[in-house]
């Protein structure tokens, strides 16, 4: 069950045997189902974790409206990042947009690891690095591209959320209604070339 995460990690950079050994008796799977929450708004986030399938949706309340922030699909490294590594209470939720199995390790398992298998650290600055570099291209896209440009971005990044994620959300990611999303792919309709 841990081979796929192990390989995403020897695939960024080789573990020791004892590291890996190490990561598959402290490796921990939950199966969150539809609808199911991971983490709630105010709870301490205590697991990161290799998605093995599924979809995870992260939000925060803006008085009563919800917006999302992020999404993890099969294969993705999750957490509440803020709430995990600072070990304070999140301000977003983590919730299933789909069933989804969930390769855990506990903040305490993860710190010892990095203490006891310095070669992880390395493994684990990589990984943190692709994440900052989505975000930041993910506030460069919110801050100073069109509202079809920000869709067009998700069709050729990530275009298997398209598939998975309710239209509600995909708006919300990109920071539009539901109805500016529906126009949008009506224009892009529209665009396609008639065979």
């Amino acid at each position: 069950m841990t081979s796929d995460f192990l390989g995403y990690l020897n695939d960024i950079a080789p573990l020791s045997t004892e590291c890996k050994a190490y990561l598959q008796t402290e490796a921990r799977v939950k199966t969150i189902h539809k609808g199911d929450y991971l983490l709630r708004e105010g709870e301490i986030c205590n697991k990161l974790g290799f998605l093995q399938y599924g979809c995870l949706k992260s939000s925060i309340m803006d008085g009563d409206k919800e917006k999302v922030v992020w999404f993890w699909t099969t294969g993705d490294i999750s957490t509440s990042t803020k709430s995990f590594f600072e070990q304070t209470p999140s301000k977003n939720f983590i919730r299933a947009l789909e069933d989804t199995q969930f390769l855990y390790l506990t903040h305490e398992t993860l710190q010892y690891v990095y203490i006891k298998y310095p070669e992880s650290n390395f493994v684990a600055r990589l990984i943190l690095e692709k994440y900052y570099v989505r975000e930041v291209e993910r506030a460069e896209l919110l801050q100073s591209q069109t509202a079809i440009d920000k869709y067009q971005y998700l069709i050729a990044n990530h275009p298997d959320l398209l598939n998975i994620v309710p239209d509600k959300d995909i708006a919300s990611y990109i920071g539009i209604s539901p109805y500016r999303l529906s126009h949008l792919r009506s224009q892009l309709r529209s665009r396609k070339p008639k065979t």
